[in-house]
């Protein structure tokens, strides 16, 4: 019947209506997405960029200071410092390089043992005069080889 046709027919162009709006808040979903990590990632080129060549040098020296010496990290960045690089950037350096501190104190520890036959205590306290944390300190007394 044509009553029937018509109600087919309406019901199949509201039916494509509802597609069509489903379509388009999906691609709208996904521009947003793709918008926002393009977003990240200008971000994160820009974060790239914004390591000043000074920064990259600092971070460079520390790697070379912990490959052939241990240091606490406050001393590392006073040694960087007294190379000659601006207090932001040794900071920078220091706080950006993959250091364990804990294994720096053990190295520095079993140094000053081997060096002056220090007593635990005299090594803490060094280790704390060094610019480790008591955590620091104590960790590298403790994991002494022997």
């Amino acid at each position: 019947s044509l009553k029937a046709e018509v109600e087919e027919m309406r019901e199949r162009e509201e039916r494509e209506e509802r597609e069509a709006e489903e379509k388009k808040k999906t691609e709208e979903e996904e521009k947003k997405k793709s918008e926002e990590a393009e977003k990240a990632k200008e971000k994160e080129d820009a974060e790239t960029e914004s390591i000043s060549s000074e920064q990259s040098r600092a971070k460079s020296m520390a790697q070379r200071y912990l490959r052939t010496m241990s240091f606490s990290k406050s001393e590392l960045k006073n040694q960087l410092v007294f190379e000659g690089f601006n207090d932001f950037d040794a900071q920078w350096a220091v706080d950006n390089i993959d250091a364990d501190w804990n294994e720096q104190a053990v190295k520095k520890a079993e140094d000053y043992a081997r060096l002056m036959d220090m007593s635990n205590q005299g090594l803490y306290d060094q280790l704390i005069f060094d610019g480790f944390t008591s955590e620091q300190a104590r960790h590298g007394i403790d994991n002494m080889k022997d």
